[in-house]
C-alpha cells in the first residue's frame, strides 16, 4: 500500500498521506445552530464545452467516407455547389449590412 506521495520530478522529500489534523469526533456545529458556510460549485468552461459536445450527434462514418472518396476522385466540388456557396455568401454579406 502506498503511504507517501511525491510530485514527479520534485526535489522535495515525500510526504506522508496521513491526515495532518486529526478529527475529534465531535460535530463542528452544535445541535440547533445553523451552519453559516454554504457549499459552492463552479463549473469550468471546459466542462460547459464537454456538456455541449455530449449533445452533438454521433459521427456518420458513411457520410465521411463518401465525402473523402469524392475529394480523392476530385468530384466533390462541382459548379453547382460553387454557385450555391457563392449565393449563400452574398446573402450573408448583404444581410449583414
Amino acid at each position: 500500500m502506498v503511504d507517501e506521495i511525491q510530485a514527479a520530478g520534485s526535489s522535495y522529500r515525500p510526504e506522508s498521506i496521513s491526515p495532518r489534523i486529526r478529527s475529534t469526533g465531535r460535530p463542528s456545529v452544535q445541535a440547533g445552530q445553523a451552519d453559516t458556510k454554504a457549499d459552492k460549485v463552479e463549473i469550468s468552461e471546459l466542462a460547459l464545452w464537454r456538456a455541449k459536445l455530449a449533445g452533438v450527434p454521433e459521427v456518420r462514418a458513411d457520410k465521411i467516407a463518401s465525402v473523402r472518396g469524392k475529394l480523392a476522385a476530385n468530384t466533390y466540388e462541382t459548379p453547382e455547389k460553387w454557385n450555391i456557396a457563392v449565393d449563400r455568401l452574398v446573402k450573408d454579406l448583404v444581410g449583414g449590412m
